[in-house]
């Protein structure tokens, strides 16, 4: 594929996005990105991005061949699409002429599949032979020719007619009304198959009417049905009446009974009922079992079948009624617990005339309270269904607060595998438990850090010893940036201030979804077993209100974050500036769902407009998602939480 652009791109931050029209299939390797840029200055940078249904598309990446080969071709599909971008970081003057990519197909033998054979259980056409006495004619004897044209009406019926399916509907003795003369409810008894006549064998046209009321047929529709034949199949003294089913094979449509006369055309007797037919509608008076109306179903495609899912996907981005119901204390569309209602603290949070929120969590006075402990804040109705064949979208505003703790020196320290033994002397460390996070740093190497999760501790204070579980992640990042931090005599240890953002974790298992920050360095997603550490390039201030964005998609195998801020006032803009970014690839396509409830765990930290989707979020939508109170396609979402409080509404049950 080669596109041709010749576009100039000359000012800091201009970019351009194109790609092919159509797809890549049959690829067995991506060789090679060719170019033809004529640049002066500057400085260009390359990404790409992809997709395998030109619908959604992965996270930019930046552009190398031994990635596109690494990523577009990690989960094998059949085909794929790709995009490029080339961004000007800086002042510059190029001018893109053409961009070229080669791929190297592969050969794909072709399985002839068995073509599928459609069938029907209808069980065929009864036969009810004409049983005829000789006689001999007399036109002056009159019941002898109604006879005979009775039996001719019979027989032509059953020769010349068309094979229905007849559903009767049979009124239900209790249910009649003496004052409107009707009945109310009627029972419909399983099929049966029929023949009719259609008058001069002419059917309706195809074609659809379309009034006020819906969709129509073409009308009159009328058949014809011999009244002897009808009382053979379905009883003496029979016939054809309001409410009763008929599907028609040869136009594969349903129809339902809307009037019927008997016609006498002969010496005024009785020979053929004229039916007037009308189109299918479902009512609530007819009954029906299970089985009939599977059979109903099974000829009839209505509204719902067609367009019952974006119907009920428009009809939730209208009514929002996970965000726009009204919460009581007895009634919350979204939250199933929430530990005090003093944690709803009423502040605006503005962003140039946008009104971004108006209540947050006060998580960091519940963490007070218990001690510093991580106890349950706010538990969701939602529990977690993270299976391999969804993605995932977290966004929140948030606010951190510095939980001041005091440095101990540390005698020495000794490391096995991934337990590190901390020795302290006459040393006394308030709230220390079981499962809290405690870290060590150096006086002389401000970057160099080290933390873990608590595992054990002796509590003799004249020679306290506490023993963490580190991360690999954390090692091997301390070993690169102070090798020597082993043997230093300088250590300081203090607790670690952890930030929950997301708890959908079963520990017993060690399976689920768990959103974390340490110590404003690290932010930390935890997915099943596998742990994802994202280092924090420019630290965190704090008391300042950040916007967070965490995309886990697996369908392209990708995890990425975003933090941004609100921008100077004196920019006039409600557009959110980029803080942090980053974006990890090769994400193991697995099972993450537990059978329990999505929570927030109390810890150092102001939250609000906590978000969870069920579809990524891209880049360029980010900002002006984080902008929204009411959230627009609601029917993507799984949690929408405004920390809005609880109104103290009386209870009103239910009137009998």
């Amino acid at each position: 594929m080669t596109t041709s652009l010749s576009q100039i791109i000359q000012t800091a931050g201009d970019f351009i996005i194109f790609g092919a029209s159509s797809s890549y299939s049959n690829v067995a390797e991506i060789t090679a990105v060719t170019e033809d840029i004529e640049q002066t200055s500057g400085t260009l940078i390359r990404y790409y991005r992809w997709s395998y249904n030109n619908n959604s598309y992965s996270q930019w990446v930046e552009l190398s061949v031994e990635s596109m080969n690494e990523e577009i071709l990690y989960l094998d599909n059949d085909q794929f699409w790709v995009q490029f971008k080339y961004e000007l970081l800086e002042e510059g003057n190029v001018t893109i002429n053409s961009v070229s990519l080669e791929v190297a197909a592969q050969d794909l033998t072709i399985v002839a599949k068995p073509i599928p054979t459609f069938y029907s259980k209808e069980k065929g056409n009864k036969h009810w032979p004409v049983r005829m006495k000789s006689f001999t004619w007399n036109p002056y004897r009159q019941n002898e020719s109604i006879k005979l044209q009775k039996d001719l009406s019979f027989t032509m019926n059953q020769i010349y007619g068309h094979e229905a399916t007849y559903f009767r509907a049979v009124p239900i003795t209790e249910s009649r009304d003496v004052v409107f003369l009707e009945w109310t409810l009627f029972n419909v008894s399983p099929a049966k198959c029929i023949k009719v006549v259609v008058p001069e064998n002419t059917f309706p046209e195809q074609k659809l009417n379309h009034n006020a009321f819906g969709v129509n047929f073409e009308l009159p529709f009328e058949v014809h049905i011999d009244k002897r034949y009808f009382e053979s199949i379905f009883g003496h003294n029979t016939h054809p009446q309001k409410r009763d089913i008929i599907h028609l094979p040869l136009t594969n449509r349903m129809y339902e009974v809307s009037s019927s006369a008997v016609i006498g055309e002969f010496m005024h007797e009785f020979l053929y009922w004229d039916v007037s037919l009308v189109k299918y509608q479902p009512k609530h008076n007819r009954i029906m079992s299970d089985e009939i109306k599977n059979s109903i179903d099974s000829y009839t495609t209505g509204i719902d079948k067609m367009f019952g899912d974006e119907l009920d996907t428009i009809m939730e981005d209208i009514t929002n009624p996970k965000q726009l119901q009204e919460t009581t204390s007895h009634f919350d569309p979204v939250r199933q617990y929430v530990e005090s209602e003093s944690m709803s603290i009423q502040e605006t949070l503005l962003n140039y005339h946008t009104t971004v929120a108006q209540y947050y969590y006060d998580l960091y006075k519940l963490y007070l309270d218990t001690h510093n402990e991580y106890t349950r804040a706010v538990q969701y109705k939602e529990k977690n269904t993270f299976g391999p064949d969804k993605d995932l979208a977290y966004t929140c505003w948030f606010r951190n607060i510095e939980h001041k703790t005091i440095s101990k020196d540390v005698l020495s320290v000794a490391l096995l595998e991934n337990e590190l033994t901390i020795n302290y002397t006459n040393a006394i460390l308030p709230y220390l438990k079981v499962g809290s996070y405690i870290g060590i740093g150096d006086s002389n190497s401000v970057n160099f850090g080290v933390f873990g999760e608590v595992v054990s501790f002796d509590e003799d204070p004249t020679a306290l010893q506490v023993v963490i579980k580190v991360d690999d992640y954390i090692l091997q990042a301390a070993d690169s940036i102070f090798p020597t931090w082993k043997t230093s005599t300088n250590l300081l240890s203090k607790e670690v201030g952890r930030r929950n953002f997301l708890w959908g974790y079963d520990e017993t298992l060690s399976r689920g979804i768990v959103i974390d920050t340490f110590d404003m360095r690290y932010i930390r997603i935890k997915l099943n077993s596998d742990i994802i550490w994202f280092p924090f390039t420019t630290p965190l201030e704090y008391e300042h209100w950040y916007g967070f964005v965490v995309n886990i998609l697996n369908t392209f195998g990708q995890v990425s974050f975003h933090i941004w801020e609100r921008q100077e006032s004196t920019e006039k803009t409600s557009g959110l500036r980029s803080v942090l970014k980053r974006v990890i690839n090769n994400l193991p396509n697995i099972d993450r769902s537990v059978d329990i409830n999505y929570e927030v765990l109390a810890s150092p930290l102001h939250l609000t407009n906590i978000r969870l989707m069920d579809v990524s979020l891209e880049e360029d939508e980010q900002s002006s998602f984080l902008n929204k109170n009411i959230v627009r396609n609601s029917s993507h979402a799984i949690i929408i939480d405004n920390a809005i409080p609880r109104t103290r509404l009386p209870y009103a049950g239910k009137v009998k």
